[in-house]
């Protein structure tokens, strides 16, 4: 007879020797490491953005573009973009990158400042973006620190005993969409630079051949200026035009029909915006890709570390894992969402059980409750909302998948591959009236 009131046990066979229970002592020790909130995990770039924003809208402490010193396109800036708008993304979920980029933000944003900025509010804003990128640093490293302590508890509690995820070794691996979509990304993002190249060696070149003359401003417009040289007028694109006045004298350069003003040289911005919205995503995937595959072959082509708990499934399909022990009153430890291991019994299990991230409703339990009819009232063990009894295949870590085999309605024990685990809200787990489905509160 199975206990109604308790978790569903897995069968015996199902569980290798030795395997150790997560219990709730173990657990308490596991959560003490998680990283504290200061870090967590997005304000420190965030700063880092607003300051950069509010520092592009300052006047331009530089010198202004001159014939003797001509302005060019800012490759450095459009490096300190990608690295600010890359620091909020890898905030998120990505901390390794910060750890790695935030020194590059900084070495860059010096390089692009130094000497020191005049002006009061636009040194104020660079101190900002330097201060938030060393905070996202220390962050994001103290984050991955508290995670490897974690993983450490984990594979002591699990003991030195090590297992094989039964038929894991043929599944596929996770990543190899994400590399191949940013490898096109890299391309296109060359070829964008390439085309960027190419304007500005042609630039150069006409310049090198163009006559050098003096013009007079007849009229400014929204992007150029037409100006009078010594035989003809000429009509040139201007970065401003409002910072020329009728009548003023300026140097522009003269090949035929091509005329362009002496300070102001072929600036790509439109390739390097492209640039920048190709090698973002490219600079996020790749190393994405890269770690889903590799955490997939430790997880999948070697024996790992292995706890039982236990999982219960919410209304929305996410899956929640407690303590072994007071299963039915202990506050969850993990909530993440699961898909089958293999298409085939993904395949089984959706004929038989909503599939994983979709509201579980009445009629799903009705469904699975008649699925395990012949078990009786008393062993409706199969119902969606009960708890069950898991194995954990994989030291748990925060922001990191493991494998889980549990019981699937109407198959038996069965391999899931989880999402990112995410750490559960402190409180209690209150449960709804129909005492075959578990509420569960959003975290």
């Amino acid at each position: 007879m199975i206990n109604a009131g308790g978790p569903v046990p897995l069968p015996g066979a199902s569980i290798p020797e030795g395997v150790p229970g997560w219990t709730s002592k173990g657990a308490e020790r596991w959560v003490a490491l998680c990283p504290p909130r200061w870090c967590r995990p997005l304000w420190p770039a965030l700063v880092a953005l607003v300051a950069a924003l509010a520092a592009a809208f300052l006047p331009d402490p530089g010198p202004a573009c001159s014939s003797a010193d001509p302005c060019g396109p800012d490759w450095l800036g459009m490096s300190t973009w990608v690295l600010l708008l890359g620091q909020v993304l890898w905030s998120l979920r990505f901390p390794e990158l910060v750890l790695l980029t935030s020194p590059v933000l900084i070495a860059v944003v010096v390089a692009e400042t130094f000497p020191l900025p005049s002006g009061a509010a636009y040194a104020a804003v660079t101190g900002a973006v330097l201060a938030a990128s060393a905070a996202a640093w220390a962050a994001a490293g103290w984050r991955l620190a508290a995670r490897r302590r974690q993983r450490l508890t984990a594979e002591r509690t699990a003991g030195a005993a090590l297992h094989r995820v039964p038929g894991a070794e043929t599944a596929p691996l996770r990543g190899t969409i994400r590399i191949a979509v940013a490898l096109v990304l890299l391309g296109v993002a060359l070829g964008t630079v390439g085309m960027a190249l190419r304007g500005v060696h042609e630039d150069a070149r006409r310049a090198k051949a163009a006559a050098h003359l003096t013009g007079q401003v007849l009229q400014t417009g929204d992007v150029s200026i037409r100006l009078r040289t010594a035989g003809a007028t000429h009509t040139v694109n201007a970065w401003s035009p409002q910072d020329y006045k009728p009548g003023q004298r300026v140097d522009v350069l003269v090949d035929r029909s091509w005329a362009r003003l002496a300070a102001e040289p072929y600036d790509p911005v439109g390739w390097q915006m492209l640039t920048l919205s190709t090698v973002l995503p490219a600079l996020t995937l790749l190393p994405s890709g890269i770690r889903a595959r590799r955490r997939d072959a430790k997880l999948l082509r070697r024996p790992v570390p292995a706890l039982r708990a236990v999982l219960v499934f919410d209304r929305r399909g996410d899956a929640w894992v407690r303590p072994t022990d007071g299963a039915g009153t202990r506050p969850p430890l993990l909530r993440f969402w699961v898909e089958p291991l293999s298409k085939k019994a993904g395949d089984e299990a959706a004929e038989r059980s909503p599939a994983p991230g979709r509201p579980v409703g009445p009629a799903d339990v009705d469904a699975d409750a008649q699925n395990a009819e012949d078990l009786g009232d008393e062993d409706r063990a199969w119902v969606r909302g009960r708890p069950r009894e898991v194995l954990i295949y994989g030291a748990p870590q925060a922001g990191a998948p493991v494998l889980l085999v549990a019981a699937v309605p109407g198959q038996g024990p069965a391999a899931l591959r989880t999402g990112s685990l995410r750490l559960a809200r402190p409180g209690a787990l209150p449960q709804t009236d129909d005492p075959r489905v578990v509420r569960i509160p959003r975290a």
